[in-house]
């Protein structure tokens, strides 16, 4: 997600070539083969393998502009559902398989997979990286100074709202400026006001419901931190008033009736768009469909609790190289190219309304989005405003992976009823058995 976690709302068979049964191969080691350097030049025509989690056809407009551009490389895609491709493709890295040339990399994933030796090491990119993206993107595309994939996107969420279920509620809508950002106190207020004055079924939805990417900022606005520190930040800090606090509002919103219980994060986009709810926080490419279904909405920035600071998320997908690739220059070139060009940049999201890493594709992006309705005027300079003020990044670790599971556990049992502080330490405790293998 994450925005890399966009891909949720979809379902995408699995390409028989990668087979299912990697699955069943050991994840975890690998060795340190991620320090290699791209190979010379090829000369010739070159075939790489991409492995991506996107819909049907969704890097065409990627995939048909780099081979435009680069005819002696062809890019074969192959599709894995969201929820299933980081468990393939390491399980395929794991026994340094040379089938894979470039893959999807959910960013917060890129110090795990580094450190096992799964990416190969793209620090003769870091310059140029450092020149054409946003500096956040290359952050979260490196660990211990060295850059280890190519970020595609930029991530910022927002809260967008339904015109209509507002003015029947008589109730007034926030602005698009960070300098009028509402609370979330006030936010529930006004949710709850639509709510009784209209009947909406719903009054607040957050986009990925019970996911660490999605409640980080909440933590964090709260003061509770990103819930790891230490060495590696392999030591969890979730027992502290600013997570109690924030998970506390959390489970509000579901015994209050304000969010629904029923609608999970692969149904949330598709309930807000149909109209059943006054705000929604999350991504901006919730608006194509908003836009699809003539759904009057406004955005504002995402809210805050009061007293506390203003934080968004931050992160998205990249492009990461195989080390045990037979193909690593023209699977760099790739990966290069898809992010550090104004034209592969932009036609990586010609197909989502998601911010573009480039720096120089930011413009045209948002000013293509401004023709389609003028409630997304201020789209651009908003997510700017965000990525250089309010964003933070999930933490640097190796144990990511093991983090955001456990997390997403304890999210859905706060959402069902188990009591915050129960929750927290339970997860406490399930984060200290997983870390104890990765010290040292």
């Amino acid at each position: 997600m994450s925005v890399h976690q966009v891909f949720r709302l979809r379902t995408v068979p699995v390409v028989a070539a990668l087979g299912t049964a990697a699955l069943a191969a050991a994840c975890g080691g690998g060795s340190a083969g991620g320090s290699a350097s791209p190979q010379a030049s090829e000369t010739g025509q070159v075939t790489i393998s991409f492995v991506e989690n996107g819909p049907p056809n969704f890097y065409a407009p990627l995939l048909s502009a780099f081979n435009a551009a680069h005819p002696n490389i062809k890019v074969v895609p192959s599709s894995i559902p969201f929820d299933s491709e980081a468990d393939i493709v390491q399980a395929k890295l794991s026994q340094k398989d040379s089938t894979i040339d470039a893959f999807i990399v959910d960013q917060p994933r890129t110090a795990s997979w580094a450190a096992r030796g799964y990416l190969l090491d793209l620090s003769s990119l870091t310059a140029e990286a450092k020149q054409n993206l946003f500096p956040a993107a290359v952050q979260a595309s490196s660990y211990q100074g060295k850059l280890w994939d190519t970020p595609l996107w930029e991530s910022s969420n927002q809260m967008f709202y339904n015109t209509t279920l507002l003015q029947k509620a008589g109730v007034k809508p926030p602005t698009d400026q960070p300098s009028d950002r509402w609370t979330w106190e006030q936010t529930v207020a006004a949710a709850k006001a639509v709510q009784a004055k209209t009947g909406a079924k719903c009054g607040l939805l957050l986009e990925q419901t019970d996911r660490y990417y999605q409640l980080q900022p909440l933590a964090e606005s709260a003061g509770g931190g990103p819930g790891l520190t230490g060495d590696g930040n392999l030591t969890p800090a979730l027992n502290n008033p600013g997570w109690t606090k924030a998970l506390g509002f959390y489970q509000e919103l579901f015994a209050q009736g304000v969010t629904p219980r029923s609608v999970s994060a692969d149904q949330s986009d598709a309930y807000f768009t149909a109209g059943n709810c006054a705000f929604f926080v999350g991504l901006p490419t919730v608006a194509g469909t908003l836009i699809k279904n003539k759904i009057p909405f406004g955005i504002a920035p995402e809210p805050y609790f009061a007293g506390e600071k203003p934080v968004t998320p931050n992160a998205a997908n990249a492009i990461g190289v195989s080390p045990f690739s037979k193909h690593q220059a023209a699977a760099t070139e790739f990966a290069r190219w898809a992010s550090m060009t104004v034209e592969g940049n932009l036609a990586s999201v010609e197909t989502i309304k998601i911010p573009p890493a480039n720096m120089k594709a930011s413009d045209p992006f948002f000013a293509g989005l401004a023709k389609q309705s003028t409630a997304l005027t201020n789209l651009g300079s908003l997510v700017n405003y965000e990525l250089s003020h309010t964003a933070v990044a999930r933490p640097e670790t190796i144990g990511y992976v093991q983090f955001e599971t456990i997390m997403q556990q304890a999210f859905s049992d706060i959402r069902n009823g188990t009591a915050v502080n129960q929750a927290l330490q339970n997860a406490t405790s399930k984060l200290n058995a997983a870390f104890s293998s990765l010290k040292g």
